[in-house]
């Protein structure tokens, strides 16, 4: 069998206990996809350079470009899966700590940290419009409640003037009504006065007449 056969097999065949161990350290884990990416995209290269160094170091301008041209593939893969939606997330929370809790999070599958935390993040979102929307519910039944409270304390304040007015009317009805029965009093203190004199006058004419 071909040398160079047997080191790719080798190759290939060392990705797998790469992956069962960085499972095993990272679970389900972000850090798991890029850690396997990179495991075999370092032994691929590996493979190369081994393959450039038997060949002479002419192999090396060939196999740098396909190099660098690989590592540049797996890389923007890993940018497009954990870098963009991580600047998206970025964004949409900067959005949220702004007031604006209309931000929309699109719903996604996925089961690492980016989709639990957008799933998180859109529940907190869905929390905070019931609290604001509960907020403003309660705003306005206290508004209507002051309103009711400012036309209920009008009414009284206008009923208290009319009560005022009714008793200043009553007293003075009672210091009218007090003058009078001093007036009678003093009428009938100058009656009984009379009488008296009278009464004196009749004796005195009673007294002649005997």
């Amino acid at each position: 069998m071909n040398e160079y056969l047997i080191v790719f097999l080798v190759t290939l065949g060392s990705i797998v206990p790469a992956y069962i161990i960085l499972k095993a350290i990272f679970g389900k884990s972000i850090m798991l996809t890029v850690s396997i990416w990179t495991v075999s995209f370092t032994l691929l290269e590996c493979f190369s350079y081994y393959v450039a160094g038997s060949k002479g170091v002419y192999s090396l301008f060939w196999s740098v470009p396909v190099g660098f041209s690989i590592g540049t593939a797996v890389y923007l893969y890993l940018s497009k899966i954990l870098k963009m939606p991580l600047v998206r997330m970025i964004e949409k929370v900067k959005l949220v700590s702004e007031g604006k809790l209309d931000t929309a999070f699109t719903e996604t599958d996925a089961i690492y940290e980016l989709g639990i935390l957008n799933a998180s993040m859109k529940k907190m979102v869905e929390t905070m419009n019931n609290i604001v929307g509960e907020m403003q519910k309660s705003a306005k039944n206290l508004s209507t409640s002051s309103n009711d409270l400012s036309n209920n304390s009008r009414n009284l304040a206008e009923a208290t003037n009319e009560q005022a007015s009714s008793v200043e009317e009553v007293s003075a009805t009672m210091e009218q009504m007090a003058a009078n029965i001093e007036n009678n009093n003093s009428n009938a203190a100058q009656t009984e006065a009379m009488a008296l004199e009278v009464s004196h006058g009749l004796a005195q004419v009673s007294k002649a007449s005997r």
